[in-house]
């Protein structure tokens, strides 16, 4: 699944996940491994891990790029990257924490006209009487996305 309106949907995309659930829903998805083997184009850290950050340049390719899209901890956040691969490899490594009120409101609308299914990465949905319980099952990491119901 692309949610990409300017890019295709790459040929072949791995996900690397703790739990085993994620990654079987990686796999309906269209994941078509769950490892990385050999050299990719892009890299998307979703894990606030410093080991992941730092190991994710050895997996790119020449003119790879690589987003940091977990923070980490405050005492923890300093990296260790090896400035040659970057440089001669023509590698771009960026960070981004979501987005501004325009993507909010473009994500908005590609979702109510449907040109956007978010439908299967929901995998809990709880009135809004039971906040404490979608917030447990959202903070467990075995579950997608939460959606509360008014």
């Amino acid at each position: 699944m692309s949610l990409s309106q300017r890019r295709p949907a790459p040929r072949r995309s791995s996900v690397r996940d703790p739990v085993a659930e994620r990654l079987q829903k990686a796999r309906e998805l269209g994941a078509t491994g769950t490892e990385v083997h050999g050299l990719v184009d892009v890299v998307i850290t979703a894990k606030p891990v410093k080991s992941v950050a730092e190991q994710a340049l050895a997996l790119l390719k020449t003119f790879g790029r690589l987003c940091l899209f977990a923070g980490l901890p405050k005492d923890g956040s300093v990296l260790h990257l090896d400035g040659n691969p970057i440089h001669y490899k023509n590698l771009t490594v960026t960070g981004t924490t979501g987005g501004c009120a325009v993507d909010y409101r473009t994500a908005l609308n590609l979702i109510a006209s449907r040109r956007v299914d978010v439908r299967p990465v929901i995998s809990h949905v709880f009135p809004v009487t039971k906040v404490a319980e979608a917030y447990d099952v959202a903070l467990s990491g075995k579950c997608l996305k939460v959606v509360m119901t008014c």
